[in-house]
């Protein structure tokens, strides 16, 4: 690649995932990690590619865009559904799963995190998986959106599907997603589930009650909702049955 040559809609698109991926770095790291992940891809790549001040103007325009506040990145709660953002009545079970599963370990969800577990809780129904999902897609969008540009999905779908797609072979800018990013989620994912604690008793009683609390919210909005589907492998204990000894 020739210096001086203008970044491509692939190049802005890394650049936008190293620096959401570490929003503390400078510019310099910035470019530092774009122009090594560009080398591994292709080795030909000039010195220095792409520039310090290029990367600059890039990072300060995503920036300024992630600074506007954006009700998706808010948290996510039944009531936010008569607030625009609402989602098949079938689906919420499925989200209030993920949401349970992420207040057990100190976690909220955003509404956006929400939209993508409605919409993928039927692929993968298991709340940790589904919830390292949502995840992904909901930091993608917001990443597309810092830059201005329609989300494109196909990398993260075709994964969904089990097909081993990289950065090389693949058309368009989300071919530059670097996928190392996540494979990290799915393995911290991987290590919580492995080291989750042991519950104490008074946490179990504080889980019971935040399980109820989302039942009564549901059942205020007029759903009914299967207790078991709040209550995983978290030790909240499920109400006995009557007669149940």
């Amino acid at each position: 690649m020739a210096k001086g040559r203008v970044v491509t809609d692939e190049v802005e698109t890394l650049i936008g995932w190293v620096s959401d991926k570490h929003p503390k770095w400078t510019a310099q790291e910035v470019q530092t990690e774009v122009h090594l992940l560009l080398r591994d891809k292709d080795p030909a790549i000039d010195e220095g590619w792409p520039g310090l001040s290029k990367v600059q103007k890039i990072l300060a325009r995503i920036r300024q865009k992630r600074a506007e506040p954006d009700l998706q990145d808010k948290p996510w709660s039944l009531a936010t559904l008569d607030q625009g953002y609402r989602m098949p009545n079938e689906a919420i079970p499925g989200v209030l799963k993920v949401w349970a599963d992420r207040l057990r370990n100190g976690k909220t969800l955003s509404i956006r995190e929400a939209k993508w577990a409605a919409r993928l809780w039927g692929v993968k129904p298991e709340a940790e998986e589904l919830s390292v999902l949502a995840s992904q897609y909901a930091r993608a969008e917001r990443i597309y959106q810092s830059m201005g540009r329609p989300f494109i999905s196909g990398v993260l779908d075709a994964r969904l599907m089990g097909f081993n797609v990289r950065m090389s072979g693949t058309a368009g800018h989300e071919a530059m997603i670097p996928f190392w990013s996540t494979e990290e989620d799915v393995a911290e994912a991987e290590r919580m589930r492995q080291e989750k604690p042991k519950m104490t008793k008074a946490e179990i009683l504080a889980g019971a009650e935040a399980t109820l609390q989302l039942m009564r919210e549901a059942e205020a909005k007029g759903m009914v909702v299967d207790a078991s589907l709040l209550v995983g492998d978290s030790g909240i204990p499920k109400r006995r049955r009557r007669g149940a000894r």
